[in-house]
């Protein structure tokens, strides 16, 4: 059952629909979310331009600026991009928005969300304009996302899992992980793995992949991929860190989890894009409709300790 009691009414002269939400979920609303920037931590023995080669693979991920801040989306549709709601709702109401991809800029119409109590991050953005010139990513439907190599890919803070993320830039890089463990509440994990260090594994294989890597701040937002049946598919979209140590630096043991996306794709995702004028989504879902340049409420969640 959704923890959030909530009724829609909608203002015709502003487009936005408004939702009446509970005392506990307007509480978490007001917790202090991350800095919103994160593009990866890579291993130390390994050259960075290994990681940016393989990011030219995934032109569906494109850099979110929401106003100072900057975060990643990946474009799912010519109109749409999935993205996740932490960075979205801590932001001002009126903050501009624009998502960068294939070298244009897109300013959006509308933002949609749902409002879960644990174990949600998502939103999608309508651009003004349809994108062109990139290809969007094929939304994965199937059950196989666990023990499968992940490929992850954004924008934002970067350095080594010796010196944690240390550098900010708007570099996009990509690098993989396996996804270990799949939780309760469809947040699918991976540890960041230290070579000839098995002490520093908490999940699955103490053994790193070729370009093991773990997303940091400014990436959040970002994709996380997998391969089945010789097609490319986004399976999870970037939402939180268990920071192992305390430090928000997404160093060696750090681990990253990824909210589900086939979770949502029948009860979310592809309804809006049916129908951006429906407010009747089939339970679970609940949603949030803010019109054009507002942002605001979204459900999320962040986790230091596990």
């Amino acid at each position: 059952m959704n923890m959030y009691s909530t009724k829609f009414k909608m203002l015709p002269s502003t487009g936005v629909l408004l939702s009446r939400l509970s005392i506990i979920g307007l509480c978490m609303l007001l917790v202090s979310f991350p800095e919103h920037a994160i593009a990866g931590t890579i291993r130390h023995d390994v050259s960075d331009s290994s990681y940016t080669v393989l990011a030219t693979a995934y032109d569906s991920v494109g850099k979110l600026n929401i106003g100072a801040g900057m975060a990643s989306g990946v474009l799912i549709h010519e109109n749409w991009v999935l993205t996740a709601a932490i960075p979205l709702s801590s932001a001002p109401l009126g903050t501009t928005v624009e998502f960068i991809i294939g070298g244009l800029s897109y300013s959006m119409d509308s933002l949609f969300t749902p409002v879960y109590g644990d174990g949600f991050d998502l939103a999608l953005l309508k651009l003004a304009t349809p994108a062109t010139g990139v290809n969007p990513a094929l939304l994965y439907t199937g059950a196989g996302e666990l023990g499968s190599l992940g490929t992850a890919v954004g924008y934002g803070f970067t350095g080594t899992g010796l010196t944690g993320a240390t550098n900010h830039t708007t570099v996009k890089r990509a690098g993989t992980n396996m996804i270990d463990e799949i939780d309760g509440s469809g947040i699918m994990w991976a540890d960041f793995d230290r070579p000839s260090f098995p002490g520093e594994s908490s999940l699955g294989s103490a053994t790193p992949t070729s370009l093991e890597y773990l997303f940091a701040n400014g990436d959040i937002g970002g994709g996380l991929f997998i391969e089945e049946g010789g097609k490319t598919y986004l399976a999870g979209i970037h939402s939180v860190i268990d920071y192992h140590d305390g430090f928000n630096d997404s160093d060696y043991g750090d681990k990253m989890g990824s909210t589900k996306v086939s979770l949502y794709v029948e009860d979310f995702i592809n309804p809006f894009i049916d129908d951006p004028s429906s407010s009747s989504v089939p339970e679970p879902t609940t949603m949030l409709l803010l019109g054009t340049g507002l942002l605001g409420l979204a459900g999320a969640r962040r986790r230091f300790k596990r």
